[in-house]
């Protein structure tokens, strides 16, 4: 068993990380896959940035109403 041994890890800086930053990330990704379930933005049928900007409003429009249907 030559070649084998323990490896140990130090970490002199320790990572940085905020649970609020990692939430809102979560957020904003499950957000876009969410939008991405509409077809027509998953593959950017429009040439235009405009009407890909307008479809992308009326997909969030859609999300919001469906939520906003359940709380209500």
């Amino acid at each position: 068993m030559h070649g084998i041994g323990t490896v140990v890890f130090t970490v002199k800086d320790p990572i940085c990380f905020s649970p609020y930053l990692y939430r809102d990330r979560n957020l904003v990704e499950r957000f876009f896959n969410k939008i991405k379930q509409c077809r027509h933005i998953a593959t950017r049928y429009d040439k235009l940035a405009a009407n890909y900007l307008a479809f992308v409003k009326l997909a969030c429009i859609r999300l919001w109403l469906r939520v906003y249907e359940y709380t209500a």
